[in-house]
C-alpha cells in the first residue's frame, strides 16, 4: 500500500487558477514516526525533454511510483474536475515499465452512482481515456520507461489531448459526463480496480481551456 505526504498548492496566473499537487513519498516506518513530516523547499519538481541534471534530479525525488495493485489516494474528497462541456485542463507527468492490457486509471472522480458518466484520465492498452464520454484514444507510440507530459484539455465544444505538448487527439464535439465524486489518483476512482502501474508527477488542475502555445510555455517550468 502506497504511503506518502501531497502538498496541495493553488496559484493565481494571469486569469486562471491552477492547483498543483506535489507528493512526497515515504516509507511506512517514516509514517509512523514522522506523520507530519513537511516538504523541504527543493521538493518543487518538473521533467521534460532535455532538462538539466539539477531538474531531473528534482523531478526524480519528487514522483509517486505506483504499483498496479493496490497503490492509490483521495487528493479531494469533493470533485475537484468541472464536468463536461466546461473549460479546464489536466496536466501531469507521467512514465510507464510496461503498457498493460485493461484500463489503468490516472485521476478519477467515479462513483457507483455515475457509472459510465464520470471523469477520469488513463489508458487503455496504450491509449488515454479521458472521460465515459471519450474512450480509447490513440495518441501514438509511447514507449517504456519513457517521461511524457500529458495536458487534457476540455472546453465547450470539444476536447483535446496532448503528448509533450503536442496535439495528438480532437474529440470533435464537447465531454458529455455529468457526474462528480472524490478526486482520486491511481484507480477508477471508488471501484477497487484499475489501478495504475507506474509513475506520475506534478498534478495540475487549471480552471480555463489551456492553448498549445500555454502548454507548452508552462509544462517545462515550475509554478
Amino acid at each position: 500500500m502506497l504511503i506518502f505526504n501531497c502538498s496541495q498548492r493553488v496559484f493565481i496566473l494571469g486569469f486562471s487558477l491552477v492547483i498543483l499537487f506535489i507528493f512526497f513519498p515515504i516509507s511506512v516506518s517514516d509514517a509512523l514516526t514522522s506523520p507530519k513530516r513537511s516538504p523541504s523547499s527543493d521538493s518543487l519538481f518538473i521533467e521534460a525533454p532535455n532538462l538539466s541534471n539539477q531538474l531531473f534530479s528534482t523531478i526524480e525525488k519528487s514522483h509517486l511510483t505506483l504499483d498496479g495493485q493496490d497503490d492509490y489516494g483521495v487528493l479531494s474528497k469533493s470533485g475537484m474536475i468541472p464536468t463536461g462541456g466546461s473549460n479546464y485542463t489536466v496536466e501531469l507527468w507521467f512514465k510507464k515499465d510496461t503498457f498493460d492490457k485493461g484500463y489503468r486509471e490516472m485521476l478519477s472522480q467515479w462513483t457507483k452512482e455515475n457509472i459510465s458518466n464520470s471523469f477520469y484520465l488513463g489508458m487503455d492498452n496504450g491509449n488515454m481515456r479521458f472521460t465515459d464520454s471519450w474512450n480509447s484514444v490513440p495518441v501514438g507510440e509511447l514507449r517504456t520507461d519513457t517521461w511524457y507530459h500529458l495536458a487534457a484539455v476540455s472546453t465547450p465544444n470539444n476536447a483535446y489531448l496532448y503528448i509533450n505538448g503536442e496535439l495528438k487527439a480532437t474529440k470533435g464535439m464537447a465531454l458529455t459526463y455529468t457526474g462528480s465524486g472524490p478526486l482520486v489518483l491511481g484507480r477508477q476512482g471508488e471501484l477497487n480496480a484499475e489501478y495504475f502501474d507506474g509513475v506520475i508527477s506534478d498534478v495540475r488542475v487549471w480552471n480555463t481551456a489551456r492553448t498549445q502555445e500555454q502548454i507548452q510555455e508552462k509544462m517545462t517550468q515550475v509554478v
